[in-house]
């Protein structure tokens, strides 16, 4: 799986590796620049298992890949990027204890953090303290971290630059 991601981390289109509860590779699928397709019959083997894959923004999680997690009762997904301003990227986030459904709570508590990691982004723009690419790049892994705030008996989050 280490080896996928360095192997995989400088694409310009996504690349991800659905692997099983046992370390049983499930399927290696090929995206576009924001996004795979996953064929539902493949995801659904995924219970217990890892996603990994690679961003070329370097951005963090997207919506649709914590739904993945949550609706496919992944043990954790994973995301990889580079970027020449900060060079390696790596992001996690894990279900652990009662994993819960993809209901219109966790969208609302999603949209909260969104929201509140836009308005913190933006003040610090205002102040001159980032750009906006700077708010680009950090805005998702502002709100996975508020997110992980309010849900942390279910959810786990990080990112690592190296």
């Amino acid at each position: 799986m280490l080896l996928f991601e360095e192997d995989n981390r400088y694409l310009n289109y996504e690349r991800g590796l659905l692997i099983d509860r046992t370390g049983k590779v499930i399927v290696q699928q090929d995206g576009g620049a924001h996004s795979i397709r996953w064929a539902l019959a493949d995801a659904q083997k995924g219970e217990g298992g890892i996603l990994t894959h690679n961003h070329p923004s370097a951005g963090s999680f997207s919506d649709a890949d914590i739904n993945f997690l949550t609706r496919f009762r992944l043990k954790e997904i994973r995301a990889v990027g580079h970027r020449s301003d900060y060079g390696k990227v790596d992001y996690s986030a894990k279900l652990i204890g009662e994993r819960p459904k993809w209901d219109s709570d966790i969208k609302d508590s999603m949209a909260f953090a969104e929201n509140q990691a836009r308005v913190e982004l933006e003040h610090k723009l205002g102040a001159g303290e980032i750009s906006i690419d700077n708010i680009n790049f950090n805005i998702n892994h502002r709100k996975w971290e508020l997110f992980q705030a309010d849900n942390s008996s279910w959810f786990e989050y990080k990112r690592v630059i190296r």
